[in-house]
């Protein structure tokens, strides 16, 4: 398969430019997983920069990255995964198993299937595409390999997570680890119900069947009638979901006595993204008026997915 890559080998020695008889070994290893004659190419750059460092490639082989000069596997692997995966974005509107990327390489080294590595790189690769990109995978690492009867929940509404190990029982990790979890959010959310809260991604290294969507919980759609109350601008409560499914931390505020809304997400801390969306809002009231008063302002509405303002 691909014949082309052993006549690439030739000529690229012919030409003086890979001379290291390692590289062109491992040119040969990777035959199978290079599908172009660019992929060589690129694999041939990626080959001489130093580690820790990670290639990836979309499934269907037209697009790739890499990253380098890492400080550890883990970083490289998530910083090649998220750079492929940005190109595959361009193309579709959600990212699926079937059209993300994986990594075929490490410190030039290939992740060959079926071995343990492959094991353990496909499951922070499914992790990555299951429970969405704001997620770090250092503690799917720590998870992966950890002993006895284990779970991992996280959270339906932001980037809460948890897991328990060691455990004689399967149904009690997963216990254990949604009361972790819903632990872990009530300093945020107080009001939360359990039933709302966690959901059970995993169980010892094998994936459930994660259906939930925030827009299905209780609170949301609670959430979504108190937006309808308080946001004054109908078009504008379509942008709601939008923010909804931001990470934290962030802030949605809107116009006093005008229609203008904006939010800020992602963002260090609490206060951070309240002063960013009210900076925005302001910029936009500038635009109309010709200064910031007590009555032509804007004000925070929501923080964190938590209303900071009455109905009326």
């Amino acid at each position: 398969m691909y014949k082309f890559i052993g006549m690439l080998a030739v000529l690229v020695v012919l030409a003086g430019c890979a001379k290291d008889p390692v590289y062109l070994e491992s040119l040969q290893q990777g035959e199978h997983l290079l599908r172009s004659e660019k992929a060589v190419q690129f694999y041939e750059k990626y080959y001489e920069y130093p580690q820790h460092k990670a290639f990836a490639q979309s499934k269907n082989g037209s697009l790739r990255a890499y990253a380098s000069y890492k400080t550890n596997e883990i970083y490289a692997i998530e910083d090649a995964l998220a750079r492929c995966n940005t190109g595959v974005l361009k193309y579709v509107d959600k990212l699926t198993l079937k059209d993300s990327c994986e990594v075929l390489n490490i410190n030039n080294e290939w992740v060959i299937d079926g071995t343990e590595k492959a094991k353990f790189i496909r499951f922070l690769e499914k992790a990555k595409i299951a429970l969405g990109s704001d997620f770090g995978l250092e503690k799917y690492e720590s998870y992966y390999y950890e002993s006895g009867h284990k779970a991992f929940a996280h959270s339906k509404v932001d980037r809460t997570t948890a897991y328990v190990a060691s455990q004689s029982d399967k149904n009690m990790a997963a216990k254990l680890a949604l009361d972790k979890c819903y632990d872990g959010l009530l300093e945020a959310h107080p009001e939360m119900t359990a039933a709302d809260a966690c959901e059970i991604a995993i169980i010892d290294n094998e994936w459930a069947n994660i259906k939930s969507d925030i827009t299905k919980s209780s609170k949301y759609k609670a959430d979504v009638k108190r937006a309808n109350k308080v946001i004054k601008n109908l078009n504008a409560r379509k942008m709601f979901e939008s923010y909804y499914r931001k990470p934290y931390h962030k802030a949605l505020v809107q116009g006093k006595n005008t229609l203008h809304l904006a939010y800020s997400t992602n963002k260090s801390s609490a206060k951070l993204a309240i002063d960013t969306a009210l900076s925005k809002c302001h910029e936009n009231l500038l635009k109309e008026y010709p200064e910031i008063t007590d009555e032509i302002s804007c004000e925070v509405i929501n923080v964190n997915n938590e209303w900071v303002t009455s109905e009326n």
